[in-house]
């Protein structure tokens, strides 16, 4: 009765440590990845004021505009789109990085592409990546009054893949920790993880927890490899 109790303990204290490493590590990277964010949008409000600005060098004339909106657009890869529209609500220039967007075929026109800012103004964005994409808008004004506004969408999936990552990798490694415990305690059971997801983690560091693991298990450990839950990795396994 007493070794079970003390397996039972040993057990308990292995989880609960485990718990609080995932869960110290998750809550450092979630916030180094909300500053990223939050400086991200800064930067875009940022652009989306100097935009504004520029009706003041000419008022009438919204070629300024363009221009200047595609020359941001090659020298800043996380924007998707910057829209102009006028007191009426009418679309008067615009840019948009394909690139940025998994479209059936490229665009070849400026109709075309003034549709799909539209469409992503209007929330026409599948479901699985409306989180990686967020707008900043800033209205045009002299004085108290509005003669338009500038819509800016810029993608966060780049932070977004870092988070999923980083939930990831402390995932895997409180499992380890655990299976590390267990190895330690048993001589039978296979020891293997539920599935890691080789084409988005570190293959040299996943070969090297597992070796650890083997040799401390006498063999036992296996690995469980797939392609994970995310869309994004599922063309590199």
């Amino acid at each position: 009765m007493k070794t079970t109790l003390r397996t039972k303990f040993i057990v308990f204290s292995t989880v609960l440590i485990a718990g609080i490493m995932i869960s110290f590590t998750y809550f450092f990277t979630y916030r180094e990845l909300a500053e990223k964010r939050a400086s991200v949008k800064s930067q875009i409000q940022r652009i989306a004021q100097n935009i504004a600005t520029t009706q003041l060098l000419d008022r009438q004339n919204w070629s300024v505009y363009q221009n200047y909106i595609s020359q941001l657009m090659a020298v800043n890869a996380d924007i998707v789109y910057i829209a102009i529209y006028d007191d009426r609500n009418t679309l008067r220039a615009h840019a948009l990085n394909d690139e940025l967007l998994a479209l059936e075929m490229p665009v070849q026109s400026r109709r075309i592409e003034a549709e799909i800012i539209r469409r992503l103004e209007s929330g026409g964005i599948a479901a699985e990546s409306r989180e990686d994409m967020r707008t900043e808008r800033v209205n045009i004004m002299i004085g108290d009054r509005v003669l338009g506004s500038v819509h800016i969408g810029f993608s966060v999936i780049d932070i977004n893949r870092d988070l999923r990552n980083g939930i990831l990798m402390n995932a895997i490694l409180g499992g380890i920790f655990i299976l590390a415990a267990a190895a330690a305690r048993t001589k039978n059971i296979r020891l293997s993880t539920a599935v890691t997801v080789l084409s988005s983690d570190d293959p040299v560091r996943v070969f090297q927890d597992f070796a650890t693991l083997d040799l401390l298990s006498n063999g036992r450990a296996e690995i469980m490899a797939g392609r994970g839950s995310f869309i994004e990795s599922f063309p590199l396994f």
